[in-house]
């Protein structure tokens, strides 16, 4: 089932139904939902589609990949025959599929694959330009990495700045969408459930409200193996600004008895120096 994002769809859907060549650029943090909201679109729009989620993988094998997203969706019957060696050969192909119409094209991940190819945010302003512009291409780029999305993608100084025609930041739920994840609770507890979520919607899907509220608590917070045992943990060390060294520093500082803001921080700089 699928939660909210009208105000969300309803921008993906207004760029889609205009003519030409469009650009969306979507970010937010992990786990609010941009990735089925995307798929949302997409299965709603009837269009051909590509679908590509790019990896912490070398130059080569991301190419690779792409290339077999494309034919897969675009052009079945080539498999096997068809190879790229080169992502110009892969926007060309896209750019030839698209001249007559939609085509979305999405790349979810998008700072993997720019951070591993330094020159993709310029090769595809170069196609969004030029190859591109004449088309019915519907180009979505997709992102985790907030601070990436907006200084690498959307920044004055970014190759790419100007050429997109939607720029979405997507944002956690409000209470009334958040709601909708537990109907039979009480206000009370749907209220509860939204403060413990902040309306993150992958926070929201772990509660079962088949269940008590004091089950889905025990089990998704104190219990091993429940989601959120890990999970803040995990985005702190590994969110858009992580420093891995630098959170286990200060928690080993708090650890051996530090306290104060200064033992702490006096601490944390001797574990990374020493470390």
């Amino acid at each position: 089932m699928f939660i909210g994002r009208a105000n969300e769809m309803k921008a993906l859907n207004t760029a889609l139904n205009r003519p030409g060549f469009q650009m969306a650029v979507i970010y937010g943090r992990r786990r609010i939902g941009k990735t089925t909201l995307i798929n949302q679109f997409v299965n709603a729009s009837g269009c051909r589609n590509v679908s590509f989620v790019a990896t912490q993988r070398d130059e080569r094998d991301l190419l690779e990949m792409l290339g077999d997203a494309v034919l897969s969706s675009l052009a079945e019957d080539l498999q096997g025959t068809v190879h790229f060696d080169s992502f110009e050969k892969v926007f060309d192909f896209i750019a030839r599929m698209a001249a007559r119409e939609r085509v979305i094209f999405c790349i979810d991940e998008y700072p993997y694959l720019a951070r591993e190819c330094r020159y993709m945010n310029s090769l595809i302003q170069e196609y969004a330009d030029h190859a591109w512009k004449e088309t019915q291409l519907y180009l979505i780029l997709c992102g985790s990495l907030v601070s990436f999305m907006r200084d690498e993608v959307l920044s004055e100084n970014a190759p790419l700045h100007g050429r997109s025609t939607l720029e979405l930041q997507v944002r956690p739920m409000g209470y009334r969408d958040a709601a909708e994840f537990v109907p039979s609770y009480s206000l009370e507890d749907k209220a509860i459930v939204y403060g413990l979520t902040s309306g993150v919607p992958k926070y929201l899907e772990q509660f079962d409200d088949a269940r008590s509220l004091d089950d889905n608590i025990v089990e998704q917070f104190f219990s091993s193996g429940g989601y959120f045992s890990e999970e803040q943990i995990h985005t702190l060390v590994t969110g858009d600004r992580a420093n891995p060294t630098a959170f286990n520093s200060i928690v080993e500082s708090i650890a051996t008895g530090h306290t104060k803001y200064g033992e702490i921080s006096e601490a944390s700089v001797v574990c990374v120096t020493r470390g």
